[in-house]
């Protein structure tokens, strides 16, 4: 894995990278508190693509957590994939629904699909 961020087991014993540990609680709580905003009943203006995006940033703020906590193989994947996730849910968001179809049906981009997956 990659060290890199700060110095390791400074602040406690059990984080490896303890400030970057809790940065990364922070974007998760952010995440979930837009999640639950969203929820509620009259704040119905956006829809399934922004809670999945709010769910999705929760999702990168525990892989990261766990990363920088761990320094471990598993938390660098987690950290990285979920990023993944993000950006390829992003970039199928814009992409106009009627061409969307045509880009699933293209072989290359179901590999591109099944590989983030």
């Amino acid at each position: 894995p990659i060290d890199w961020c700060e110095r390791n087991y400074d602040v406690h014993e059990h984080v490896t990278e303890f400030w970057n540990t809790v940065s990364s609680f922070l974007i998760t709580l952010s995440g979930y508190i837009c999640f639950m905003h969203q929820l509620l009943p009259q704040d119905k203006t956006h829809g399934l693509s922004t809670l999945l995006t709010y769910l999705l940033i929760g999702v990168i703020g525990i892989g990261s957590a766990y990363f920088h906590g761990t320094l471990s193989i598993l938390g660098q994947v987690l950290d990285e994939v979920s990023i993944l996730w993000l950006v390829l849910y992003s970039a199928i968001l814009l992409i106009p629904k009627g061409k969307l179809v045509l880009l699933v049906e293209a072989s290359k981009f179901r590999s591109v699909i099944v590989a983030f997956m």
